[in-house]
């Protein structure tokens, strides 16, 4: 298999593979005898029949869009020596960072999202073409969100409302959603682009969402 990558300061960044028909897919922790370290956008474009991904534990960071494109990819695993970044049983990839953020669902998921009880933060584009995704499920022992009986998700006292179904693939045009007690909204949904715009303002998209607290009011900024 061939891989394309760039040499960085920190590590090599992987940019392209050449394998378009790769199913089951084992990223290198070395190439050109330098740690792998990042993984560009866009750097799997192409790769349809990608069902599963293996990270070693030298990737320190996955650009937006790196497996966008792959439709079929079911599952995310991260090696467990890996101090940045890890996967959950589900296969969808998370941060070990401050926040603890939900990073990356794959994009052929199919059913029930579950989100833990250690999780603060979901990435705003963490379900990005994601439209098999049936519903999302908050554990009980999350202190910073929650869901309803129809899978959508919200922080915390449903004080701003994250994600729903229509989000979660492309779809129509941009349909504004008021959480209960609360004036701010979504805007996603754009035709011609996946899911991934929350806002807190019709004209400040946040990058990450981070939970609230009960009985606390959080911006959507980390």
């Amino acid at each position: 298999m061939v891989f394309i990558a760039s040499d960085g300061f920190d590590g090599m960044k992987l940019i392209r593979c050449d394998d378009k028909t790769v199913e089951n897919l084992t990223i290198p922790a070395q190439v050109s005898s330098r740690a792998v370290t990042t993984i560009g956008s866009g750097a799997f474009v192409g790769c349809d029949d990608l069902k599963t991904v293996s990270i070693p534990a030298s990737v320190k960071k996955i650009d937006p869009g790196a497996f966008g494109t792959c439709r079929n990819l079911e599952k995310i695993s991260v090696s467990s020596g890996n101090t940045g970044l890890s996967a959950d049983d589900q296969g969808i990839l998370h941060g070990k960072n401050e926040y603890r953020t939900l990073s990356a669902c794959p994009t052929g998921f199919k059913g029930r999202v579950v989100i833990g009880a250690d999780v603060i933060a979901v990435d705003v584009k963490a379900f990005s073409r994601c439209g098999g995704v049936q519903a999302i499920e908050v554990d009980e022992g999350n202190p910073y969100f929650e869901s309803d009986d129809q899978g959508i998700l919200y922080t915390a006292g449903m004080l701003l409302l994250i994600m729903f179904r229509r989000m979660f693939g492309r779809n129509r045009r941009p349909v504004p959603i008021t959480a209960p007690g609360s004036s701010l909204f979504c805007t996603a949904c754009a035709e011609e682009a996946p899911c991934g715009r929350v806002t807190a303002s019709a004209d400040r998209p946040s990058r990450r969402l981070r939970g609230s607290a009960p009985k606390e009011r959080r911006t959507g900024r980390p």
